[in-house]
């Protein structure tokens, strides 16, 4: 067969759907086993995964959005090792990213809780300022112990 005809076929490709490399991947590396285990996907199964999760004896599917097809009334829900479909419920995608991400930048955040002018602190032209002035008081300060120790000689 010509690969131009085969180019729309998925059945000639190295791609796996996620669950079917994981069940690979527990085959390969050992595990306890996964009959009745727990199975987290995006979608609901398509066909093809749900038959492999029936027959490996997964008894939970945790998924986010309901894959259109057969699978559940033809596959998942036949025979006496029916999983339990539980529909997600909670963060995902991009919320989930955002609870971990802060709301303000710490040095807002450090500002809104200390009262404490964080960007006056970073700024290094107020730093510079800053130990110029330290040096001017410094040296003043010399200047006058030196002034005095004098006078007093």
């Amino acid at each position: 067969m010509n690969a131009d005809k085969q180019k729309g076929n998925q059945v000639h490709t190295r791609s796996l759907h996620a669950e079917e490399n994981a069940f690979l991947q527990l085959a390969k590396y050992g595990t306890q086993g996964i009959k009745g285990g727990k199975l987290f996907t995006t979608a609901s199964c398509c066909e093809l995964c749900a038959k492999k999760a029936y027959q490996l004896g997964i008894r939970e599917i945790y998924y986010i959005d309901s894959y259109p097809g057969i699978s559940k009334s033809h596959i998942l829900e036949c025979g006496d090792l029916q999983p339990k479909m539980i529909l997600f419920t909670g963060a995902i995608g991009r919320a989930y990213i955002n609870l971990y991400n802060p709301f303000l930048p710490l040095k807002d955040e450090i500002e809104a809780l200390t009262g404490v002018n964080v960007k006056k602190i970073g700024d290094k032209s107020d730093i510079t300022e800053i130990k110029q002035k330290s040096n001017t008081d410094n040296s003043n300060g010399n200047n006058n112990k030196n002034s005095e120790t004098s006078g007093t000689h």
